[in-house]
């Protein structure tokens, strides 16, 4: 055996929570598109940090990982992983070491009324329009309040993201189908 890992339907991974707990030793674990959605939710709970694997190379790092599990509680059981294994992940989901390390903070869940920074980017007018550099509005990892988001990278019916108003923040990634428009914008007359 070449040491591959042959990915199915069983052990496909569609999202990776990844963190340190509170005595710096470091976690990670699989979860599949059925658990995905409150994984993600527990990751904000847990401040860890998420990573949707988008190529063979990926695939395979999260294929090698446990499994988690995700409990009533809304949190989830990440078991402990090798250093190694951590730095790996991270440097996939393009967080550095040192941010890894730290816990994730998730945006503010307030009104999308509220004062923000003006981001860069061009809103989309139509779902059809929505590309590299389109500013759209995408849940935050709680699934509880909408925020501007620019789209980094499409690929496959999924959008990779970036948060404008807190550029901290990793990357994320949603379907294209988990997107939303910005209102346009009132012209006074």
């Amino acid at each position: 055996m070449d040491g591959s890992v042959e990915l199915t339907a069983d052990n496909a991974t569609a999202l990776v929570v990844f963190g340190m707990d509170d005595k710096g030793k470091p976690h990670a674990s699989r979860f599949s598109d059925a658990d995905a959605q409150l994984a993600e939710k527990a990751a904000g709970l847990m401040g860890m940090h998420l990573f949707r694997p988008e190529t063979d190379e990926h695939r395979a790092l999260a294929a090698n990982l446990p499994r988690g599990r995700v409990f009533g509680s809304g949190k989830a059981f990440v078991p402990f992983v090798k250093a190694a294994t951590f730095s790996a992940l991270a440097g996939a989901a393009g967080v550095s070491a040192t941010q890894a390390a730290q816990p994730r903070k998730r945006p503010p869940t307030g009104p999308l009324g509220q004062p923000e920074a003006m981001p860069s980017g061009t809103p989309a007018a139509t779902f059809a329009d929505i590309g590299v550099g389109s500013l759209v509005l995408a849940l935050d990892g709680a699934g509880k309040a909408w925020f501007k988001a620019i789209v980094l990278k499409m690929t496959d019916g999924r959008a990779t993201l970036r948060w404008p108003d807190y550029p901290e923040e990793p990357k994320f990634s949603r379907r294209i189908s988990q997107l939303g428009l910005l209102p346009p914008e009132r012209k006074s007359a």
